[in-house]
């Protein structure tokens, strides 16, 4: 498959869509907020082992907001992220370790001080009456649904042309 995609959802009902383009080698996320607004959009440039390498952050309001950049270590574990403001200034930097067994341990997270961080704008919200087709037709947008550990996710797609839902 050349692209692919999965939603994730989260238990205070917010959720990120994540579509995979291996053509392209990037991934592109959508984070909504608990009523289906647009709070962040992500798109990732991967290597050639399917990992991110630099990305660019946009808010709701596809505004350019920030950009990263991931740093690896020899074997391929994730040693660093980098996050840079419009000014190109790093405004926070991820650490992460792994112990004697390579298990990953708690990242550490650095803000810098005096650096300003990006402020995260949703998109704005059309009061103008026109409906999503999914609101339209009466079909309510899927609820987040908590899985217990052992349990099988349910996993759902959209068409994005003609809206309709499948289940898993």
């Amino acid at each position: 498959m050349i692209v692919s995609g999965k939603t994730t959802y989260f238990p205070d009902n917010t959720r990120v869509d994540s579509v995979l383009d291996r053509v392209k080698k990037e991934t592109t996320e959508f984070t909504y907020d608990s009523r289906g607004v647009t709070i962040a959009k992500k798109v990732y440039l991967l290597n050639d082992q399917g990992m991110p390498t630099q990305g660019i952050i946009y808010d709701g309001a596809e505004t350019f907001t920030a950009r990263c950049q991931f740093y690896y270590d020899d074997i391929g574990r994730m040693i660093e992220q980098r996050m840079f403001n419009t000014a190109g200034d790093i405004f926070q930097r991820t650490i992460y370790a792994y112990d004697a067994d390579g298990k990953p341990a708690t990242p550490a997270i650095y803000k810098m001080k005096n650096v300003p961080a990006p402020s995260m704008k949703p998109r704005s919200i059309d009061f103008t009456g026109k409906k999503s087709k999914l609101v339209s037709e009466g079909k309510p947008p899927p609820k987040a649904e908590i899985v217990q550990p052992g349990q099988k996710p349910k996993i759902m797609s959209v068409s994005p042309r003609s809206g309709t839902t499948t289940e898993k």
